[in-house]
C-alpha cells in the first residue's frame, strides 16, 4: 500500500499485548417471528445479539496483529493496492521482524474488504477465544472456537458452545428487514431502511432516513446535486480510477433498521454463514449489495452466491453474538469484547484515521 499509514501499535516485540476489540452489537428480539411472506426468509427462534456495523479496518488491523506477526499461513491480509482496501503491513513476519499492520490515514472507520468466508470465521473464532495475543493462528486462537477448522477451509458448522459467529441466512435477513410494526400483512421491508421505496444514492448525512452508499442514475434527477447521480461517493455515472467508494459505518445516520443496524443495505455485501450446494460447488451466501451495484441487489428478494475462498473490494462481513444461557440481553459481555447499545445513535470509532 502506497497511503500514508497509522500504526495500531507503537512497538511489535512478541510479547506485546495488541489492543482490544469492542464491537457495538444491537439486540434482536422477538423469537420465533414468522418468515418473510414474500421469501420464506428471516424467522429465527431464539434472541441474539448482531453488529451494529460492519466490521471495521481498525477492528480487522487489531485481529491481524495478534494472529499474523509471526508468520500469515492462511492469507488473513490482502496484498491488494485497491483504494477500498486500508491495512498495510511492514515486516517480514518473523520473531526477529514481526509483521506490523497499520491502518491507512482516513481507513479506520470503513469496512474491512478483501475478506473471504474464512477470514471472517476466523474472526470469529479469535473473538470467542477471547482475543488471545499470540502472533499465530493456531488451534485456541483462529482454527478453533466457535468453528472448528479442519485445513484450511473445512468447516462442519457452527459449534454448540459458539459465541461469536457470522450470521445465519435467517438471522442476517431479520436483523435487516424485519419490523413487527411495519404492516399488518407483513411485518418485513424491502430495504433495511425502514422502507418499501428505493432508497436515494447519495453521501453520508443525517437527514435523509432512506438513503445508502449504492449506484443509482434516475432518469430526469438533476444532474451534479449527488442525488442519485450515479454512484454514491462521487455522485458520478462513470468509475474514477484510484478513488475509495466507501462510506465510514454508520455514516448513513437516519438509514438504520428497525433494531438499529446499519449499513445492510449498500456499501459492501456482507458474508452470512450459510452455504449451499450449486452444481457440486460449495458457494457462500452473501447479501446488502454494495457501493457499486443497484438497488435491486440490497433488497429483501435478492441475494448473492460466490466462491467462499474469493475477496472482493466490495465484500465485508459483520457479526452475531451468541448470549449465553440466562444472560440478559442488555449486558455487557465478555469484558469488553461487546458494547451493547440500547439507543439508536450513531456510534463513532475511537480510531479513525
Amino acid at each position: 500500500m502506497l497511503r500514508t499509514s497509522l500504526a495500531c501499535v507503537c512497538a511489535l516485540a512478541p510479547w506485546v499485548t495488541m489492543a482490544q476489540v469492542d464491537l457495538p452489537m444491537v439486540d434482536v428480539g422477538d423469537p420465533g417471528n414468522p418468515g418473510d411472506p414474500s421469501t420464506g426468509h428471516g424467522s429465527v427462534g431464539a434472541g441474539y445479539r448482531i453488529g451494529r456495523f460492519e466490521v471495521r479496518n481498525a477492528d480487522y488491523a487489531a485481529f491481524l496483529n495478534s494472529v499474523a506477526r509471526f508468520g500469515d499461513p492462511h492469507g488473513l491480509w490482502s496484498p491488494t493496492n485497491s483504494p477500498m482496501y486500508g491495512i498495510s503491513r511492514s515486516g517480514s513476519g518473523t520473531v526477529g521482524s514481526p509483521f506490523l499492520y497499520s491502518v491507512d490515514v482516513g481507513y479506520a472507520g470503513l469496512p474491512v474488504t478483501y475478506v473471504n468466508y474464512y477470514d471472517a470465521a476466523r474472526f470469529a473464532n479469535w473473538l470467542h477465544n477471547g482475543q488471545p495475543d499470540t502472533g499465530y493462528a493456531t488451534n485456541g486462537t483462529t482454527e478453533t472456537g466457535s468453528y472448528t477448522f479442519s485445513g484450511a477451509t473445512g468447516i462442519p458448522g457452527r459449534n454448540p458452545d459458539a459465541t461469536w459467529v457470522l450470521p445465519s441466512q435467517e438471522e442476517w435477513y431479520k436483523a435487516a428487514f424485519y419490523d413487527p410494526t411495519a404492516s399488518a400483512t407483513s411485518n418485513f421491508w424491502t430495504y433495511a431502511t425502514r422502507s418499501d421505496a428505493i432508497p436515494n444514492s447519495r453521501r453520508p448525512n443525517t437527514n435523509d432516513a432512506n438513503s445508502a452508499n449504492f449506484f443509482r442514475n434516475a432518469t430526469g434527477d438533476p444532474a451534479g446535486d449527488f442525488l442519485n447521480d450515479g454512484y454514491g461517493v462521487t455522485g458520478e455515472a462513470t468509475l474514477r480510477a484510484g478513488t475509495n467508494y466507501l462510506t465510514e459505518v454508520g455514516g448513513y445516520e437516519g438509514g438504520f433498521s428497525y433494531f438499529g443496524t446499519f449499513d445492510q443495505g449498500g456499501n459492501v455485501w456482507e458474508w452470512t454463514e450459510t452455504t449451499t450446494n450449486l452444481s457440486g460447488s460449495i458457494y457462500g451466501i452473501r447479501y446488502g449489495g454494495s457501493w457499486a451495484l443497484g438497488a435491486v441487489f440490497m433488497s429483501a428478494v435478492n441475494l448473492d452466491f460466490d466462491d467462499p475462498l474469493d475477496r472482493h473490494d466490495d465484500v465485508g462481513f459483520r457479526l452475531v453474538l451468541i448470549p449465553e444461557p440466562g444472560v440478559g440481553p442488555w449486558v455487557l459481555c465478555g469484558a469488553g469484547l461487546a458494547a451493547i447499545w440500547v439507543g439508536r445513535r450513531r456510534w463513532r470509532g475511537s480510531g479513525r484515521g
